[in-house]
């Protein structure tokens, strides 16, 4: 018998109503334990659940440390109950490091793999766990298996319960199914007939799934609090049973060492790669969809975090020897704050909407304080690079590359130049001395605010200017730093060739925009062409958040956009296409039909960059419709049974014609960062930036369709619907910002040719993650001057805190770590002791690949929760990752 609770921070209820709850529910857990000191109690393995408990008790600290210390009160490894799908599999890696961290600074950390509630899970999971030390999972949903009735329903099949969870890497975790849920024992009764009854009841239906003579009983649910007359109770039974069983309170590791120990001269069966059998219901995969701008933040932040920051930090730290600390605290801040976004109901948009409004002004915090601390660190760069030869209005522009190797990319920053210097032309001069050419975009002439921590806020006048230019060989986990000197005679253009009309290309790609408003597409390097490749869907939506059901399709072929060129030179060429979509305004759902019309404005801004093999497709959707799912649709003209997709740390083959075609009706599959079709002649790949669904049409056209706005107005229809009686549905499932009747941001990049998956993940990288640039003067004050506090003219003084000489001396270009090979980039870090620094890789192919690690002197492995695994090895000496691992290194450097 497991006593617990699973605990949704916000779902029907926010943050702060469900907070008073858990402190109800808390408070009395701690009384149960004053009269049976034996109880035992799981926290849905947790460690938040203390956090947000101890904001409001902080002198139960104490109390907490000691029942979880003693194996009474149970929580970890997981700092949340993150959604797998929606979410990095470096955010998975994270929630594991911070929950188990906080947990054994309690007295202990569960070592099982418990996942009750999230909505299918990844093929890597085994492979994440077992690298965390835990050997086991135990979780509640993706492993339902159903054949169909006479009556075309699905009848469910009875699996076996207890199995080994495979990863494509060969790592494998024993695990348990909890296939009556985790509430088949909920409460029991005081009257001994009637809990004997409901035992025999709860055997009953767990018998047919278990190969074991043992029975996990799961008693809790959603937001429960302790039984707290649960020991008498289990006590009676004991006696009434008479020896014919045994019955106890225990814990999950108990239960799983129990049933695997029974097991281990025995055939159990293996199951490989991810777990998302099932029905509608129990997948939900609805919301891979819903409230999308959520997962358009969600995507933002991850990429600040895992490809800038931390990256740009660990870089900086190897280059400055230390100098320019790693700001450890304030990155667990917004790791932690991420986090707190990514259980299923919040990060899913499954909730109501007062929870989402937090969600998302949580993700804009993250998105505040990361940004601002990621110009603090190229600041502090660009404080210690050496001047010498330098006159005080000159101007340096680093450009940074956090990523572990060379790029070379159209780098677009603005350049600020003091009105009273009368700058009318400069020259920007790269690391070696070249000259390089630039294109001035935008120029604006206003006063900018000075900000120090020494003098009171000031301006000063100056001309801003957006400038682009092309950074060449970049250095990998490094930086360049480019000159800019005023130079009246100085060119401030490139001579280029460029488009005319309604066409856009590089040396990769030609589009154009025909007067019917078909986009076409070519391919320059095998001169393939695709025809229309751009087009819009509109269904009805007749679900919820949780499912998707689609209804009648509203045609948009013909819908015709207003063209404009934005931009046309050798850097950059932008076309805009701005739709006005007619579409029906709600649906009649008594009725079954969508009514009135209005219009939903689509903005598409398609961008080809010099040297990018990617077209990117960015664009804004002010939906005005309500119960409808708009599309937009990818023909692929590629013809295949399966399409390629990534998936945390991994690539999944998914076919095209599922083998239970009536099971689902909703057909998306869920994307994390790109998915790819090909054939024996072409192959097209499509990146994906918060888009986290598609299906693979089996039109023509061969269309991958992705959703840019699913919108319905409740949490859930089926729950509590309607009744016979023509009741309305409870208010309190509504969620009528659901509708998303908002503007949403829509980002995708298409790859026409072939490409590994190795290929695929570095280049949707560098397209997500741009490279970084910082601009200051020569002259260190120059932008540091406010207002003084003094205003006499004879007293008035400027302070500042300048570095010690011998710290500005970095060269103009610098290089930390270089990764060649094919292992995939997930992390640059600190280490947790932050006594070193981690270097994080994948393997998403099928054969072993090895990895040279330039700059580096040595390395070891460790385990994803940083356990030193090997000793020392020669950088000469290059690590191998075998197919599908996660390989997370220590270095040393000099």
């Amino acid at each position: 018998m497991i006593s617990h609770t699973h605990w949704d921070r916000e779902w029907y209820q926010c943050f702060e109503e469900f907070r008073l709850r858990l402190v109800d529910l808390i408070d009395h857990l701690l009384e149960i334990y004053d009269k049976h000191p034996n109880y035992v109690f799981y926290l849905d393995a947790q460690t938040i659940c203390l956090e947000d408990y101890l904001e409001i008790r902080p002198h139960r600290r104490g109390r907490l440390r000691e029942l979880i210390a003693s194996g009474n009160l149970l929580v970890g490894p997981w700092y949340v109950q993150n959604d797998f799908h929606l979410t990095s599999g470096e955010s998975t890696v994270r929630n594991l490091l911070i929950g188990s961290a906080i947990a054994s600074e309690f007295g202990r950390c569960e070592m099982v793999g418990y996942a009750p509630d999230q909505f299918g899970l990844i093929s890597q999971l085994p492979q994440i766990l077992k690298r965390f030390g835990v050997q086991n999972a135990v979780f509640g949903r993706g492993f339902n298996f159903y054949q169909q009735g006479e009556d075309g329903a699905p009848v469910r099949e009875s699996r076996p319960a207890e199995f080994e969870w495979i990863s494509p890497d060969g790592s494998g975790v024993f695990s348990i199914h909890l296939s009556k849920w985790y509430n088949n024992a909920q409460r029991f009764s005081e009257d001994p007939e009637r809990a004997l009854r409901y035992l025999q009841h709860v055997d009953k239906e767990l018998e047919p799934f278990c190969t074991t003579p043992f029975r996990l009983l799961m008693n809790g649910v959603d937001h429960l609090e302790a039984q707290g007359n649960l020991l008498p109770i289990l006590s009676r039974l004991q006696q009434d049973m008479e020896g014919a069983a045994e019955i106890s309170q225990s814990t999950l590791q108990a239960y799983i060492d129990r049933v695997s120990g029974y097991l281990s001269d025995r055939a159990v069966p293996a199951v490989h790669g991810e777990l998302r059998y099932g029905i509608d219901l129990d997948l939900l995969q609805g919301t891979l969809s819903s409230r999308r701008y959520l997962k358009a933040l969600n995507s933002r932040c991850q990429t600040l975090l895992e490809l800038e920051l931390e990256p740009l930090y660990a870089a900086l730290a190897v280059s400055t020897g230390g100098a320019q600390s790693y700001p450890a605290d304030m990155m667990l801040y917004l790791w932690k704050e991420l986090i707190k976004n990514h259980p299923h109901d919040s990060i899913c948009g499954c909730s109501v909407d007062r929870v989402h409004q937090d969600n998302e002004n949580r993700f804009l915090r993250v998105i505040d304080g990361g940004e601002d601390l990621k110009q603090r660190g190229i600041q502090g760069l660009l404080d210690r690079i050496s001047r010498d030869g330098m006159a005080a209005d000159h101007y340096l522009l680093a450009v940074v590359n956090p990523l572990p190797h060379t790029r070379s990319e159209v780098v677009t920053a603005q350049v600020r130049l003091p009105l009273d210097e009368k700058v009318s032309g400069f020259r920007l001069t790269a690391p070696n001395g070249e000259s390089v050419p630039y294109h001035v975009v935008e120029s604006k002439k206003h006063n900018r605010m000075t900000l120090s921590p020494f003098n009171l806020p000031g301006q000063l006048a100056v001309e801003e200017l957006t400038i682009r230019f092309y950074a060449a060989e970049v250095p990998a986990s490094g930086y360049a730093v480019y000159r800019l000197e005023p130079d009246s005679n100085a060119p401030a253009a490139c001579q280029a060739e460029i488009g005319t009309g309604c066409r856009i290309e590089n040396e990769f790609l030609r589009l154009s925009v025909q007067p019917t408003g078909r986009v076409d597409l070519e391919d320059l390097q095998s001169g393939k062409v695709i025809e229309s490749v751009l087009s819009f869907e509109d269904t009805t939506d007749l679900g919820d958040s949780y499912c998707c059901i689609p209804g009648d399709a509203f045609d948009l072929s013909g819908a015709e956009p207003v063209v404009t060129l934005e931009e046309e030179n050798d850097l950059c060429q932008s076309l805009r296409l701005d739709y006005s979509l007619m579409l029906p305004e709600s649906l009649d759902r008594k009725r079954g039909i969508r009514t009135g019309s209005v219009e939903n404005r689509v903005s598409l801004l398609l961008t080809l960059r010099r040297g990018s093999p990617v077209l990117d497709l960015n664009a804004e959707i002010e939906n005005a419709s309500s119960d409808h799912r708009l599309r937009m649709l990818v023909h692929s003209g590629v013809n295949a049974d399966s399409s390629l997709c990534a998936q945390p740390f991994d690539v999944v083959v998914r076919p095209r014609y599922p083998e239970q075609e009536w099971l689902n009706t909703d057909k998306c599959q869920p994307v994390s960062d790109w998915v790819s079709v090909k054939d024996s002649e072409a192959q097209i790949s499509v990146l994906t930036d918060g888009v986290y669904d598609y299906e693979y049409l089996r039109d023509e056209r061969h269309s991958l369709a992705f959703t840019c706005v699913r919108a319905t107005g409740r949490i859930t229809n089926d729950l509590f619907g309607e009744d016979g009686n023509g009741v309305e549905q409870a208010p309190e499932w509504a969620a009528p910002e659901n509708q998303c009747l908002r503007s949403t941001p829509f980002h995708i990049g298409i790859r026409v040719g072939q490409a590994s998956s190795a290929e695929l993940f570095r280049e949707k990288q560098c397209w997500v993650s741009s490279l970084l640039y910082g601009f200051d003067s020569a002259d260190h004050h120059k932008f540091l001057n406010g207002r003084p506090c003094v205003q006499s003219a004879d007293l008035s003084e400027m302070f500042f805190r300048d570095l010690p000489a011998e710290q500005v001396c970095l060269p103009l270009q610098s290089s930390s770590v270089e990764l060649r090979g094919d292992g995939v980039f997930s992390a640059f870090k600190q280490a947790e002791d932050r006594r070193g620094l981690i270097l994080r890789l994948f393997n998403p192919s099928d054969e072993p690949v090895s990895v040279d690690l330039g700059n580096v002197t040595g390395w070891r492995e460790v385990m994803l929760d940083e356990t030193p695994q090997e000793a020392w090895q020669s950088a000469e000496i290059p690590p191998v990752l075998t197919p599908k691992q996660i390989l997370s290194l220590e270095l040393k450097f000099g």
